[in-house]
């Protein structure tokens, strides 16, 4: 789909916005804003990528990569890149550092499936280790480490009740 242009919101003006959900959310936004209501503050910001230090930027988004079916989109020796799994939605991107890894980390990835056991043997035969499983009264995850460390968690999928 072509670039399209806001004429409607001249805080764009002359802009180009290639997502026509963005879009449509800058007007709405826009509209809100031109209307003194919440939620038109917030037009100008949007999720593009979450980064991953990496030792091995190159052996970590390909291990990604598998996780996820993700496309690589960009591969050089001090990053790569993966394909968003939805359209505008943020990329993965592995950018390497000198150091490695040495404490828990504060922000981790969630992965929802309907086979956790079957996916958790699918990526710990891509190269994750076991780190722990936890079990609440209304779901179960699994935790694993890619790699280099990092946390991440495979979760079951709640029933919707429509079965």
């Amino acid at each position: 789909m072509p670039p399209t242009q806001d004429p409607h919101n001249p805080s764009f003006a002359g802009r180009t916005i290639a997502d026509p959900d963005r879009l449509s959310y800058l007007r709405t936004a826009s509209a809100l804003r031109a209307a003194g209501r919440p939620g038109g503050d917030f037009v100008d910001i949007h999720l593009r990528a979450i980064a991953l230090d990496a030792v091995d930027p190159q052996r970590l988004g390909r291990f990604w990569s598998e996780v996820t079916g993700r496309e690589i989109i960009t591969s050089r020796p001090d990053l790569l890149r993966l394909a968003s799994d939805t359209p505008g939605g943020p990329v993965l991107l592995f950018l390497r550092v000198p150091e490695s890894k040495v404490v828990k980390d504060r922000i981790h990835l969630d992965l929802e499936t309907e086979d956790r056991a079957a996916e958790v043997d699918r990526i710990m035969a891509l190269g994750a280790t076991f780190h722990s499983e936890v079990k609440e009264t209304d779901h179960e995850w699994t935790v694993l480490q890619d790699p280099e460390g990092n946390e991440f968690c495979i979760i079951q999928a709640l029933s919707t009740g429509t079965d």
